[in-house]
């Protein structure tokens, strides 16, 4: 007898049970405790729910589009892979936490070529 049993799958059509979100913290320069988590999109498009007073939440959305990956893998010579292209829109997501007072956040970002090679570059690639 095994201390780990197999789950059966589910029955009749049921779908799997909802999985909530992770929920993560992040501390910003401003000095505000952000929380969010990430509903991912279509590629490239990364929608946070963020709060910073545990009253409300709000969705902010970045992009990393094609066009912006496509240069930065030209000027580098390797494919981007599909966590490096979420870690450019978490870093983006971090800078606005850094620089921005919770009422000013933009609802909608777009990542130029320059900010995602900024993004990763920080991050040694």
């Amino acid at each position: 007898m095994s201390l780990f049993r197999k789950l059966a799958p589910p029955q009749n059509g049921a779908s799997k049970p909802h999985t909530p979100p992770r929920v993560k913290y992040y501390t910003a320069q401003t000095g505000y405790v952000y929380e969010y988590f990430v509903e991912r999109g279509p590629e490239g498009l990364y929608t946070f729910q963020i709060s910073w007073n545990r009253a409300g939440w709000m969705a902010l959305a970045i992009h990393v589009p094609d066009e912006s990956v496509r240069l930065w893998e030209m000027r580098h010579e390797r494919v981007i892979r599909a966590q490096e292209r979420y870690a450019a829109a978490k870093l983006a997501l971090f800078a606005l936490f850094d620089e921005t007072q919770p009422g000013d956040l933009p609802k909608e970002v777009l990542l130029t070529p320059e900010e995602v090679d900024f993004h990763l570059t920080s991050l040694g690639l």
